[in-house]
């Protein structure tokens, strides 16, 4: 869906890609490109997040049996890549292989869907269930605050970033992420994050995020780390 025809990696499945050795693609990977994403790619967006978080240690704890995971965690994606599109801004790297969602200031205390109908989130709220939703708003429940006191005023918000394991450590993520610094930092804007894989600390690190708070989410929950990046 995001490959522009009469690329070099076009029609290319991305395992292929990722293995290939020719000189364009001799350091990380594809050269990868960076492109707001349109509603002809929720699917393969919502694909890619699947893709991302399926054995995620969050999702690892919200639906510890994998089948079950396996079957409920695209309708979260979809709803998570539609709100991305309503009430954020999204981006997909070209070729396929990570997707951003960053929530911009204005937007972070705004519901645009209260009752879930048009993100399809009241759809993820039947599917998954009174234990699962409690353990999700357990998560926000405790998240939100901590994000809130490491950062009181205007700044973004990456909600999601998300990189096919198979295309992780060839640049996807790192192409996203410089994508919007270029921009937050032209506006001198802050980032913020949460990751609850202690292996993303470092990688986040190294672009540049502090840092601000560690904490454990409620009810048998993962730990978590929120993060901050300044501009320069």
């Amino acid at each position: 869906m995001f490959q522009p025809r009469g690329q070099p990696w076009a029609g290319l499945p991305l395992r292929r890609i990722i293995a290939c050795r020719g000189s364009l693609l001799r350091v990380t990977g594809p050269p990868y490109l960076v492109e707001p994403l349109t509603d002809a790619g929720i699917a393969d967006a919502a694909r890619l997040l699947t893709g991302a978080f399926l054995d995620d240690p969050l999702w690892t704890w919200l639906i510890p049996d994998r089948e079950r995971r396996r079957a409920l965690h695209p309708i979260s994606a979809i709803a998570s890549v539609r709100w991305g599109l309503l009430a954020a801004e999204t981006y997909v790297t070209v070729p396929p292989a990570g997707v951003a969602i960053w929530v911009p200031p204005a937007a972070h205390n705004i519901d645009l869907d209260p009752d879930g109908s048009r993100t399809g989130w009241s759809e993820w709220e039947r599917s998954a269930g009174p234990e699962i939703i409690s353990k999700f708003e357990a998560m926000v429940d405790v998240q939100r605050p901590a994000r809130e006191q490491a950062h009181d005023g205007p700044g973004w918000y990456l909600a999601w970033l998300g990189v096919l394991p198979d295309a992780q450590r060839t640049g996807a993520g790192s192409a996203l992420l410089r994508h919007m610094f270029r921009r937050t930092d032209a506006e001198g804007m802050p980032c913020l994050l949460e990751t609850e894989n202690e292996a993303n600390v470092k990688y986040y690190q190294r672009h540049g995020f502090r840092l601000m708070h560690e904490g454990v989410i409620p009810l048998g929950g993962p730990p978590f780390w929120t993060m901050k990046r300044d501009p320069p």
